[in-house]
């Protein structure tokens, strides 16, 4: 068992498969709990959409982190499209998740287009600094 273990954090595209599935978990969760229960904090401009961007920045930065290790190799276009394409459903599925599934929150198409924002601010960030992660 501790051998398996140990074989399964020695491979890191595996160890930032877990990360990236509880990244998304995480906030799967969060866009799915009642505002009221999250905690308060100051936005730019007074605006989640700022929350909405940053958010869809790090869940594509850590799953195009992922399949450029799985790859041992730099940055493959292909990887953008599925990551960028997988971005978006997921923002829409939550939006009427939200709309659906929830008393206290609403579908708003102007926090899907937030969510991809982001997902192309994570690719340009993950353009500029993939070269601390490749070989």
């Amino acid at each position: 068992m501790m051998r398996d273990i140990k074989l399964l954090l020695e491979n890191k595209s595996t160890l930032i498969l877990i990360l990236a599935v509880i990244y998304t978990v995480v906030i799967t969760v969060l866009f799915l709990i009642p505002p009221s229960d999250l905690p308060k904090m100051s936005l730019p401009g007074g605006s989640d959409k700022f929350v909405h961007l940053l958010i869809h920045a790090g869940l594509v930065g850590v799953w195009l982190l992922y399949f450029t290790a799985r790859n041992n190799r730099g940055f493959d276009g292909k990887y953008v499209i599925l990551v960028l394409a997988g971005s978006l459903i997921f923002g829409i599925i939550i939006e009427l998740l939200q709309e659906f599934l929830t008393a206290s929150r609403t579908a708003d198409i102007f926090d899907v287009l937030a969510n991809f924002g982001g997902a192309l601010v994570g690719v340009f960030i993950f353009q500029r600094v993939k070269h601390f992660f490749t070989s």
